[in-house]
């Protein structure tokens, strides 16, 4: 079994906000870029951020670019902080049907990802095709 990853992503920019729900969520918001099929992209999504008495629940929207391309996306998952503020979030996502360029393969795509946080707020996510390449771990608290 080919273990690869499809996407590498590392955040450069997250920003928090509290929406204005009842009750109120927080959002989270990253745009960074990374590499597919050794073409460089840029991403840019925004998840709200449920909580739960072990993990929080994720769920939003997000685009992927490609220098004249773009694969629309939605995820979903669990996330888990640290003690120092570090998190871990697992999840899946689905490329939408009007992916575009370079990235059309991505239409309809099912994906897992893992994502880690570090303690000053850095994150890097890994995506897989397969549910059976992604590690698996806890994400309990």
């Amino acid at each position: 079994m080919n273990s690869k990853p499809l996407l590498a992503l590392t955040a450069q920019a997250t920003t928090f906000r509290v929406a204005d729900t009842e009750p109120p969520l927080e959002e989270v918001s990253e745009t960074g870029g990374g590499q597919y099929d050794g073409v460089p992209v840029r991403f840019l999504y925004t998840v709200r951020v449920t909580p739960g008495a072990d993990v929080d629940r994720i769920g939003g929207n997000g685009i992927l670019y490609a220098k004249g391309a773009r694969a629309p996306f939605r995820i979903s998952g669990e996330a888990a902080g640290g003690p120092d503020f570090s998190e871990r979030v697992r999840g899946t996502g689905t490329f939408g049907p009007d992916c575009t360029g370079r990235l059309v393969e991505l239409s309809d795509t099912k994906v897992w990802f893992r994502t880690a946080v570090d303690p000053s707020g850095q994150s890097a996510t890994t995506v897989w095709r397969d549910a059976e390449q992604a590690p698996r771990a806890p994400t309990s608290r």
